[in-house]
């Protein structure tokens, strides 16, 4: 938030502070330390509302619906410089809160959350616990979409897709990657990424059969011949994983003859071709 930097270059300690409504949705707002007063809220987003005359204002009508529920009792906006909204719940207040995950082993750094609420769409996504890896997306639904909550939940559901596959919560991820193909089924990327999750569970007939659909399917762009070698590599350990080490060998050759070398993929069709890949092995 600009105030809050402005107000530490300048030497004054300031943080923020989130809350949800008793009605309505959420909203972050800063505060100041001040000597002898401690910490000072100050709303500039909500004095911006309540000032008459403005440029832009909104209705009479919807300002006092913003006021009342909030108990804001007064057009004054400076009166939000050292007040706050009675009817609040605060959730989340400084920066750099750390949280201890006492089966991971350690622990993450929030630097902010934000409560989702009745207004939150979907409601009620739940992540138990935490991951090794960092696991977050975004995206925006409109217009008619933006209530519907299980369009919202199927959407959250893709977009973490990735994320979870990096974060090796393959169960969630092969979900996310099934629902991109239930409305884009021939996509080679979405195709590549399910491959490599059941990769991780060692799900190697599924895993092949996945990469098979990978290079026949469509899409890719840029990154297609980079996509293709490495679904031949893939699909080529999951070969070998069976026991069906000369069709793995046709895989890495099909890999080399693309000679798109990304991540060591040249050098690893290369290895594989003189050893076998042995699923044992496999971290």
């Amino acid at each position: 938030m600009p105030k809050l930097s402005l107000s530490r270059s300048l030497g004054i300690p300031a943080r923020t502070v989130v809350a949800n409504w008793y009605q309505g949705a959420g909203h972050v707002w800063s505060e100041l330390y001040l000597p002898p007063y401690g910490w000072v809220p100050v709303d500039t987003s909500g004095a911006q509302l309540v000032q008459n005359g403005l440029k832009g204002q909104i209705a009479e009508e919807k300002v006092l619906d913003f006021m009342k529920p909030r108990g804001i009792p007064t057009r004054d906006p400076s009166w939000l410089f050292g007040h706050l909204y009675p009817n609040r719940l605060e959730v989340f207040v400084g920066p750099n809160v750390v949280f201890q995950g006492k089966a991971l082993g350690s622990g993450r750094t929030f630097q902010m959350m934000q409560p989702a609420g009745k207004d939150a769409a979907p409601e009620g996504i739940v992540f138990e616990g935490l991951s090794k890896t960092t696991v977050s997306a975004g995206f925006f639904l409109f217009d008619a979409e933006s209530g519907d909550a299980q369009k919202a939940r199927d959407r959250a559901d893709e977009e973490l897709a990735t994320a979870y596959l990096s974060a090796k919560v393959d169960d969630r991820a092969i979900a996310g990657f099934k629902k991109t193909l239930a409305r884009k089924p021939k996509d080679a990327q979405t195709l590549f990424h399910l491959g490599n999750a059941y990769v991780d569970l060692k799900k190697w007939p599924e895993a092949a059969g996945t990469f098979r659909l990978a290079l026949a399917g469509e899409g890719g762009g840029s990154v297609r011949r980079t996509l293709d070698t490495w679904s031949h590599i893939l699909l080529g350990m999951c070969l070998d994983a069976q026991a069906q080490r000369q069709e793995a060998i046709k895989e890495y050759q099909a890999a080399l003859a693309i000679g798109a070398d990304f991540s060591g993929s040249i050098a690893t069709a290369k290895n594989l071709l003189e050893k076998p890949f042995d699923p044992e092995e496999q971290k």
